[in-house]
Order: C-alpha cells, then sequence, then structure tokens
C-alpha cells in the first residue's frame, strides 16, 4: 500500500537552546501554529520523522545557539560574532582596512554566506547585491573580486537579519521580498 500525503508542504522553524528545542510548525501557508517545546532530542526526532511522513515536502528553517539576536547591541557586534568584519592596521592619521578577520563563528558566517549567494540568484533587488550586482554578475569579474563583493553582501544580510529579528525594521524596508510557495 502506498504511503498518503496529507499535506502539501510543511514548514517547521526550529530554535536548538542548550536545554530544548522549539519548532514552529505551519501548514501548507496557513497561519504558523503555536510553539512546541521538546526536552529531548529523541521526541523532537520522533515529531520531525511524522512531519516527513505526513508531508509531499518537509521545510527546515534551523537557527541553533543558546543566545537569540537580542544579545547583540548593535551591528558591529554582529558583524564580529560572524568573523565578517574587516580586520584594520592603522598608524597615526593612516588608517587601512584589510581581509575579514574569520574570528567569529565559522559555522555561522558558512551559512550566511551560502544564504548570500542565494539571494544573488532569488532576490537580485536586494539594496546590497544592486550596489554590487557587477562584481557578482560580471564574467570577466576576478574571483577574488566576487569573493570580496559576496562577503560585502554576507555583512550586510547578518546586519539585516538581527534588525529584523530584533523588529527593528520589515522584510519591505530592507527589500527583500516575500515569493510564495510553489506548489
Amino acid at each position: 500500500m502506498i504511503d498518503q500525503k496529507q499535506y502539501l508542504a510543511v514548514k517547521l522553524g526550529i530554535d536548538v537552546h542548550a536545554d530544548s528545542y522549539v519548532v514552529v510548525r505551519q501548514v501548507d501557508g496557513s497561519t504558523p501554529q503555536t510553539s512546541q517545546k521538546f526536552r529531548t532530542r529523541e521526541s523532537f526526532l520522533r515529531f520531525v520523522s511524522k512531519q516527513q511522513s505526513e508531508a509531499e515536502q518537509v521545510y527546515a528553517c534551523y537557527e541553533a545557539g543558546p543566545f537569540g539576536w537580542s544579545r547583540f547591541n548593535n551591528r558591529r557586534q554582529v558583524s564580529s560574532y560572524t568573523g565578517l568584519c574587516p580586520s584594520e592596521h592603522s598608524s597615526g592619521k593612516k588608517r587601512r582596512q584589510g581581509h575579514i578577520t574569520k574570528h567569529g563563528n565559522p559555522r555561522v558566517r558558512a551559512k550566511l554566506v551560502e544564504c548570500a549567494w542565494r539571494l544573488v540568484r532569488y532576490q537580485p533587488d536586494y539594496p546590497p547585491i544592486q550596489k554590487f550586482r557587477a562584481a557578482l554578475l560580471e564574467k570577466k569579474t576576478s574571483p577574488a573580486a566576487r569573493k570580496k563583493a559576496i562577503v560585502a553582501v554576507t555583512r550586510r544580510l547578518a546586519v539585516d537579519l538581527w534588525r529584523l529579528f530584533t523588529d527593528q525594521t520589515t522584510l519591505e524596508q530592507i527589500g527583500l521580498l516575500i515569493k510564495p510557495s510553489i506548489g
């Protein structure tokens, strides 16, 4: 007997804390349901497994860490945490900025860079992408220039996400569009 799926798409927002897993579930584009908290990894995995058996497609948005976005007080702290702030070589009146420090969380930085490349493809009207469009999309651009441009877009994305999740702005003000899901 073939397994019948009840839903087309289930979206899960997963926030991992030191002592629990918090999940917000949205079914077929409806209003997200009240969050559920799972104390053990096993109960969380059983829940996710059940979602996979009930839906044709399961999407997950994952945020890990014992702290939230509200732990940062300004954009510089966000850039520092992600390791996307430039190093600085200063002497007297001379100020020279160098490569990114990479002193932050490497996993977060890698995921943000991947998100930035996805934005280049799916959100071409995002203002930082517009600013660096030539460097990102031109065939004659050197790989080094392309990397510098995507790091600049990534830094701005990290700051914009912080502003968004701390209710300082909206998606429309940032310049991101929500596209309806296919299916």
